[in-house]
This record gives C-alpha cells, structure tokens and sequence, in this order.
C-alpha cells in the first residue's frame, strides 16, 4: 500500500508498508520510480473482505451474526 508520494525536482518517490507489517520496513520507505514494475488495473482488494462475510456469516452462532453498524454514521 502506498503511504505517501514525493516529488523531487521531477522524481517521484514512494513509501509503502505491507497490510500486515506493524510498522514500516528500510526498504518501504524511498522507492523510486524507477523501480516500480507494472501498474495498477483496478481497486478490487476491499471487495474480497465482503465475499469472505458473505460466505462464512452462516458458520457463525446466531449471536455472531450480523455486521457492524456503530461505525456507518
């Protein structure tokens, strides 16, 4: 995931840190844009969570089901 992007006289460098990491690691932090390698096509990632609820809320107990609403305000 990418945390930040700076522009230095025309150079793009980027900091990223991995989902899972507690923190970010030496090589995460100053990448520049010549190392990159591909692109992204599309932002499916936050959908995968929601077919993981889907398919797993009817192994829940009854008093586990359901999602959150506290947050949605």
């Amino acid at each position: 995931r990418v945390m930040t992007i700076q522009n230095e006289n025309g150079t793009y460098f980027f900091s990223t840190m991995g989902d899972n990491n507690n923190g970010q690691l030496f090589i995460e932090k100053r990448i520049n844009q010549n190392q990159l390698v591909g692109r992204p096509l599309a932002n499916i990632a936050p959908y995968f969570g929601w077919v993981k609820l889907i398919l797993f809320e009817n192994s829940k107990s009854s008093e586990e089901r359901g999602f959150c609403t506290e947050n949605l305000n």
